[in-house]
């Protein structure tokens, strides 16, 4: 499809080094028709575009480092089948992760995630990247840098009173 031969094009590039970063959108991810047909569908579609992303860094033996945001989430009915239906709009139910691969091998980590989820599984907003995405992002940026032994440059770009360098050790998940 066209949209595939536009992502093909922005991660080859990519990896090839013909550009900086490559930024690929989906889109129609509220599931507000009240069934999972739709939502396992597009999850799927999404999780196989990642794997796509992976592959390609396989085959080209590059690294990759993804990172994946949403603006929101869903609900469904509490149940214990696994496939009741989206119901709505969840609010303050979002996600962002990174992946990172490397064909040499994994890269050592410190831990598993940045910051941790209440027992409402909501985003806990006592962590320093809790309720705040610019921070979240500012972290992320942060292992990026880190993988790329670049972490001095972290300074002179993220202001100080967005970040602290003394905060760095809470969101640092590689090193």
């Amino acid at each position: 499809s066209n949209r595939n031969l536009i992502f093909s094009s922005v991660i080859y590039n990519v990896l090839k080094g013909n550009s900086g970063s490559g930024a690929l959108q989906l889109g129609g991810y509220d599931y507000h028709d009240n069934t999972r047909t739709t939502g396992d569908t597009k999850d799927l579609d999404a999780g196989r575009s990642i794997g796509r992303i992976l592959q390609t860094a396989h085959l080209m033996n590059k690294p990759v480092f993804i990172y994946v945001t949403s603006d929101g989430a869903v609900s469904s009915a509490q149940t214990n089948t696994r496939d009741s239906a989206w119901k709505s709009d969840r609010g303050s139910a979002s996600v962002a992760y990174m992946l990172y691969f490397n064909p040499t091998g994994r890269a050592p980590t410190k831990n598993f995630q940045i910051g941790q989820f209440t027992s409402g599984q909501v985003a806990d907003d006592t962590f320093i990247t809790g309720g705040n995405p610019e921070i979240a992002a500012t972290a992320v940026f942060a292992n990026y840098l880190q993988l790329n032994n670049q972490m001095n440059l972290f300074s002179t770009i993220v202001p100080s009173n967005l970040f602290s360098v003394a905060n760095l050790d809470q969101v640092l998940m590689f090193g």
